[in-house]
């Protein structure tokens, strides 16, 4: 079972590094420091959370189901 949620966790990963990538690209850049753009990003992950097309919420997606799996991975692993 551990196996399994370090595959998925893996995938996951994979599946938001591809979605940032994508999302950079579409996106102005805004902010010309680092903090600001960490900020600005965050903002606008945190923002779309309520949106009501799946693709705009793709990353707020993503972010939840790595932490639910997170959290069932470190239980799974505590019983151990």
């Amino acid at each position: 079972m551990l196996l399994y949620y370090q595959g998925e966790l893996h995938y996951l990963r994979m599946m938001l590094h591809e979605q940032e990538w994508e999302d950079s690209t579409t996106r102005s850049r805004i902010a010309d420091c680092e903090d600001d753009a960490l900020n600005l990003r965050i903002e606008q992950i945190l923002r779309s959370k309520g949106h009501k097309e799946p693709e705009a919420r793709r990353q707020y997606d993503l972010i939840i189901q790595i932490r639910e799996l997170l959290e069932k991975y470190s239980l799974y692993h505590l019983q151990f």
